[in-house]
């Protein structure tokens, strides 16, 4: 993150302030949907928390200093409410709407899964073979760990023992590397995709494998990945503003891009596509996260719209199931079983620099929410919303709070105090606190946001005691990452 302390410190303690003309005036309503909040409160079950939440995420956007956000709520197995807010280009004040689009970052990896998946189903590839029966362009190096261990269903589901978290991209000005080159680590990671640890026996997030996959998919259709991905997934499912190409009519409706300070920074290209690099909008990710649920509920999806069924119902199931050795993930999604089960989410979040994405359906109840951002800050406000969306499911015979406000103090303490102060703040707020797993809602996305400020002001051996820390308390984490060198 390319922000210093003082930058931050203004961001997060800007006074709540939101002015409902203000948002009337600028925020789209879906015309699908063809309501507003005002007589959903009057008609729905769920309108006073849409009353809460339309008033609330202008209120995030301004104190996070996010310039724009779209949103969907979704009841049943059905989307009964879209919306965006803010701007998409706040100089030209272009609103978002629910067809701006957004790049998805890690999204990407739940939707290549689905590309993998379908291959399986038609016989092309087996989920238990090694990926190297599929690959001749590039091949896994050799190591102390057999390369017949790692096979398609680990590296799907982060256990594979590969090397490479994730990849920065690259600007439009840049030359991008071939996908061997990624692969190779001939790239701006400087890191080879290799396998570092045994696998299958414990989680390791790696963009990297993903991006072996990437090549599978090259090798066994003989297409280019974006191709593929566009014909087997995206058509069937009506994802028509979805794509890996960004092309000018993609970038003809997309948000720009921004940093912590709220200012435009450049477009990120990606080699490794399937890892980062998908392109998509509030309409086409919320019928992908409808498509990720159970049969019954996916059904509504299909026949409404008349699609084809792009994989079956059991590879949905177990694509959402949990891996062994690994208490968050499936083929593909993060999975969260919240109180003993009696929530079973699954989705995926997705952030690059400037951006982010995240969708979390219920594949019990077909309750879920889908949340697309345009700035630096951006993870707080999802998970504000997350926190929010639980709060409010759980209420009538479960307590979840959110203690947002605890995250406000840890701030100050941190201004004032530095780096010790705030860890110590931290641990004596989870000693008092250990019967609520999320008791401080976005702790893991604020730690990372100060170990990066402080590795920007060269203050090195505080980031690294910070994001040394934060790794130990989110060691199962997709983004709390410390890897000493």
């Amino acid at each position: 993150m390319k922000t210093n302390t003082k930058q931050f410190i203004i961001a997060v303690s800007l006074t709540l302030i939101a002015s409902c003309a203000d948002q009337k005036k600028t925020s789209n309503i879906s015309e699908e949907v063809k309501t507003n909040t005002e007589s959903i409160s009057m008609h729905t079950p769920y309108g006073e928390f849409l009353d809460q939440i339309d008033t609330q995420i202008p209120q995030w956007l301004d104190l996070m200093g996010v310039p724009g956000a779209a949103f969907a709520l979704i009841e049943n197995g059905a989307i009964v409410f879209k919306k965006g807010y803010g701007y998409a280009d706040l100089k030209n004040q272009i609103s978002i709407t629910e067809e701006t689009g957004f790049n998805i970052g890690s999204i990407s990896k739940t939707l290549t899964a689905w590309g993998v998946l379908k291959l399986v189903e038609q016989g092309k590839i087996r989920l238990d073979d090694p990926i190297e029966n599929y690959l001749t362009r590039w091949h896994l190096p050799e190591s102390e760990f057999s390369k017949d261990s790692v096979t398609i269903r680990l590296v799907l589901g982060h256990t594979a023992g590969l090397s490479v978290h994730g990849f920065p991209g690259y600007t439009e000005k840049d030359h991008l590397p071939t996908i061997e080159q990624v692969l190779l680590g001939k790239s701006n990671t400087n890191e080879s995709v290799r396998i570092i640890q045994q696998p299958g026996m414990g989680f390791r997030y790696s963009g990297g494998g993903i991006t072996a996959l990437q090549l599978i998919i090259e090798e066994v259709t003989n297409l280019p990945f974006e191709v593929y991905m566009e014909k087997e997934i995206f058509n069937p499912l009506g994802m028509n503003s979805t794509s890996f190409t960004i092309s000018d009519s993609i970038l003809s409706n997309s948000s720009l891009a921004h940093n912590e300070s709220g200012e435009v920074i450049p477009l990120v290209l990606f080699t490794a596509k399937a890892a980062a690099g998908a392109h998509s909008n509030l309409n086409d990710l919320s019928r992908f996260a409808l498509a990720s649920l159970d049969g019954k509920h996916a059904r509504k999806l299909f026949n409404r719209n008349k699609y084809q069924s792009v994989i079956k119902p059991e590879t949905v199931d177990l694509m959402t199931g949990l891996v062994p050795n690994s208490n968050e993930t499936g083929l593909g999604y993060q999975v969260d079983l919240i109180k003993d089960g009696i929530m079973m989410l699954v989705g995926h979040e997705g952030n690059n620099y400037g951006w982010n994405a995240y969708f979390k359906v219920d594949r019990i109840s077909g309750d879920g929410f889908v949340m697309l951002t345009n700035g630096g800050s951006h993870r707080n406000v999802y998970r504000h919303l997350e926190c929010e969306w639980l709060s409010w499911k759980l209420s009538k015979n479960h307590t979840y709070n959110c203690e947002s406000v605890l995250l406000e103090k840890l701030k100050e303490i941190y201004k004032d105090n530095g780096v010790k102060a705030i860890l110590n703040a931290y641990i004596s707020q989870k000693e008092s606190n250990q019967k609520n797993h999320h008791f401080i809602y976005g702790i893991e996305s604020f730690f990372n946001q100060i170990g990066n400020n402080l590795k920007e002001q060269n203050q090195l051996l505080d980031a690294i005691e910070v994001f040394k820390f934060n790794y130990g308390e989110h060691p199962n984490s997709f983004d709390a990452f410390y890897q000493p060198r």
